[in-house]
């Protein structure tokens, strides 16, 4: 007799239903939890044209996953196994990913062909930071030399030297006219006193000019960014940021921001804000350079973007993948509603190279 057809005690038999009940839903929970992973989002790159992101994970080597900035849908999902993509930048379409590994190799992948083009291989120098050309040229950073490739064949098309010396982070403009690079080393006479500063390279033709066009001595040495007219180069520094404008060959501001942890610098789409990351997201208007906004986070951003809209800001503040502002962003996995997860969940979707 099942405990539906014993009608002596249906007390007992509410019992029996409520212990199936409960284990179906303990067992529905496990389920959840192994499908769903906790993963930070390492790195986070935009396409030139705003409409496509690409993001890269510490909890997930291999992976790099493409979504689209206007609705946040998943594109698409890479899986570069056995590498590991340190560094993610997009090209103007956001067809094609630049990205290097642990041995400094780097390649480009076309996400609509699937082939991998390698463009440098790596295990020589430390390879500091790579970005795209407006165009089909590729700029790298290996110690105190910037290098410019062809993304298509990889073949060099020109070198510099860095007068400045150890170069930590490079930033192509928008224009395709200046290449800018930051600069950072600790002083031999004085090791708690950094040596830091950033350099302004004009490209003739293909080539990069001799000299630098600029060398700002005492500012920057992290993160840089150019606004979308190429007029201005914003950059962070130890405790805060500076923006230089090539035009006039002036300072337009240079503001002290008491922390140390900032990591992400970003202009919004009609350069009227400038986001910096940190402990928090400051949104600065760059009419008065006063402080528009906090954005609180659950974490340290080390990496974000601004949607096309202007209005939010993608970034990394908090382990469950990709937030926009302080929410974190679900997708729908193709099985349905009840199989919603977090970004980070994303193994079905998943290509091998």
């Amino acid at each position: 007799m099942s405990i539906l057809d014993n009608k002596l005690n249906p007390y007992e038999n509410f019992g029996y239903l409520m212990i199936v009940i409960c284990v179906l839903i303990a067992f529905h929970a496990i389920a959840s939890a192994q499908q769903h992973r906790q993963v930070t989002v390492a790195d986070i790159a935009k396409s030139g044209d705003d409409q496509i992101l690409a993001l890269q994970y510490d909890g997930l080597p291999g992976i790099v996953d493409f979504v689209d900035t206007n609705m946040g849908n998943l594109i698409d999902s890479i899986d570069f196994s056995p590498s590991t993509p340190l560094m993610i930048r997009l090209d103007t379409s956001g067809d094609r990913l630049l990205w290097s590994d642990s041995e400094s190799t780097i390649n480009v992948f076309n996400r609509l062909t699937r082939e991998n083009t390698q463009i440098a291989p790596g295990g020589q120098f430390l390879l500091e930071d790579i970005d795209w050309s407006p165009t089909n040229q590729i700029a790298s950073a290996f110690s105190s030399f910037i290098m410019i490739y062809d993304a298509l064949d990889g073949s060099v098309i020109d070198s510099t030297t860095s007068v400045s010396g150890y170069i930590t982070n490079l930033a192509w403009s928008p224009n395709g006219q200046f290449i800018a690079s930051s600069h950072r080393a600790q002083d031999i006479f004085n090791p708690t006193n950094e040596l830091v500063s950033t350099e302004v390279y004009e490209i003739l033709g293909e080539d990069i000019g001799e000299d630098a066009i600029e060398i700002l001595d005492d500012i920057g040495g992290y993160a840089l960014a150019w606004s979308s007219d190429s007029s201005r180069i914003a950059g962070l520094k130890r405790s805060g940021f500076f923006v230089y404008n090539i035009e006039t060959n002036s300072y337009e501001a240079n503001i002290n921001i008491d922390e140390e942890l900032l990591g992400a610098i970003a202009w919004s789409p009609d350069d009227s804000r400038l986001a910096i990351g940190g402990s928090v997201i400051r949104v600065w208007d760059t009419n008065s350079w006063q402080l528009d906004r906090e954005i609180s986070v659950n974490g340290g951003v080390s990496t974000l973007q601004w949607t096309p809209d202007g209005q939010h800001i993608s970034n990394n503040g908090g382990p469950d993948g990709l937030y926009i502002d302080n929410t974190p962003i679900s997708l729908w996995q193709p099985t349905g509603p009840l199989s919603r997860v977090s970004l980070c969940s994303l193994m079905p979707y998943t290509k091998r190279v």
